[in-house]
Parts: C-alpha cells; sequence; structure tokens
C-alpha cells in the first residue's frame, strides 16, 4: 500500500480533531516548541574523544575464528 504525504497529513488532522480540547493544546504546546527550537546538530569537533578509550586488547585487530569460513 502507497501512502502519499498528504494522505497521511490528512489522517493526522483528522486524529487532532477528535483529541479533547486539553489533548488538542498539548498537541498545540509541543509541535510550537519544535517551531521556536528547531534541532540543530552541532559541527563535530576532531578530536572531541580523545581519551575516552583508556584500554584496547592487545589482539583487537586478529582475525576472529568465527569469520575463517568467510576469509
Amino acid at each position: 500500500m502507497e501512502m502519499t504525504v498528504q494522505v497521511g497529513f490528512d489522517e493526522l488532522l483528522r486524529a487532532i480533531d477528535r483529541l479533547s480540547p486539553e489533548q488538542r493544546k498539548t498537541v498545540e504546546t509541543v509541535l510550537q516548541s519544535k517551531l521556536d527550537h528547531p534541532t540543530t546538530r552541532q559541527q563535530r569537533q576532531f578530536g572531541s574523544l580523545k581519551g575516552l578509550i583508556t584500554y584496547i586488547a592487545d589482539d583487537f585487530d586478529a582475525p576472529l575464528d568465527d569469520f575463517g569460513d568467510y576469509m
């Protein structure tokens, strides 16, 4: 079944219409907060995880026996 964006939006509007006034106010508050404060991704910074990994086993790069059939 293929659903277009418009069909999904129409169903969402119908679902919101069926909510009680208190629930509708909650939905409006959440949506307004998302519009007021859009999420933005911070730029990744090289080296920001430095010092986080404190131990790596000596055989970390060794081949795994479990994958022997595939190698």
